[in-house]
């Protein structure tokens, strides 16, 4: 339910929203993947309950992410590294709910 807005990127996103206020609009966000050679993390972004309306006035900006960084020689290049970002690797990401699993 609620009301959407198509926010302030009309032309280019209608619609869009993240925990940081792109667009003008407020929403959960889960970033499953932000990494470059030398870190990987996943952060997820919570956001206050919403209005009657559907809308929300203020999220996490900063989640609760977890990164490789926090974990000594676990990500990056060269073969000192579990996962040796120079080399071709997968990434899965399955998310659990009801006693079923989702990827």
């Amino acid at each position: 339910a609620g009301n959407p807005s198509v926010g302030e990127c009309e032309d280019d996103s209608p619609y869009y929203c993240d925990a940081n206020k792109v667009c003008g609009q407020w929403c959960p966000e889960m970033d499953i993947m932000e990494a470059n050679i030398k870190a990987f993390q996943a952060t997820p972004h919570s956001c206050n309950a919403p209005t009657p309306t559907g809308h929300y006035t203020n999220c996490d900006r900063a989640g609760c992410g977890l990164s490789t960084r926090d974990i000594p020689n676990s990500y990056g290049p060269g073969g000192t590294f579990q996962i040796d970002t120079t080399k071709p690797f997968d990434v899965e990401t399955t998310w659990k709910a009801n006693n079923m699993i989702t990827k």
